[in-house]
């Protein structure tokens, strides 16, 4: 049920970005020069703020996804891949969002999605571990209703 539903999701995202998009201005390809493609001629450094943004908020969106998650997935594995798949999902569909005309798409910016999507969800993998909540959550609950007595008063 949680696969269909994230599959829904995606392609939702996607069928939104699409249906929002205007036609490209094929003016756009008469600046560039014969030898250079429009994403070419765009000023697209690998190390600036917009790199950090994505980065940052992708990493930021997979570990609040795994938090999240927690509340319904006992396996850490579950809970990764869920957040994994909330961050790259904002992050595919923000990029086709400009693909379709209101941004300006880059392979870069999602390149720094992916790597900030890994490190958000190995650092609440990590915060997990640490904290112990990964380890047998079920027996541990079970567990703690039998040692403790019960309270009555009259």
């Amino acid at each position: 049920m949680v696969r269909r539903a994230w599959r829904s999701a995606c392609v939702g995202s996607a069928a939104v970005a699409f249906s929002l998009a205007p036609p490209r201005a094929a003016a756009a390809s008469d600046t560039n020069s014969p030898g250079q493609s429009a994403s070419e001629s765009t000023d697209d450094p690998w190390w600036g703020r917009d790199k950090a943004l994505h980065f940052g908020v992708s990493g930021v969106l997979a570990a609040t996804g795994y938090a999240t998650s927690s509340l319904w997935f006992d396996k850490a594995w579950q809970r990764a891949s869920v957040g994994a798949a909330f961050a790259l999902t904002l992050g595919v569909t923000k990029e086709l969002v400009d693909l379709a005309g209101y941004g300006h798409p880059s392979y870069k910016d999602m390149l720094f999605n992916l790597a900030g999507t890994a490190l958000g969800v190995t650092l609440a993998y990590l915060v997990d571990l640490a904290t112990g909540t990964d380890s047998k959550p079920e027996a541990t609950r079970q567990q703690g209703l039998r040692l403790v007595p019960p309270l009555v008063v009259w």
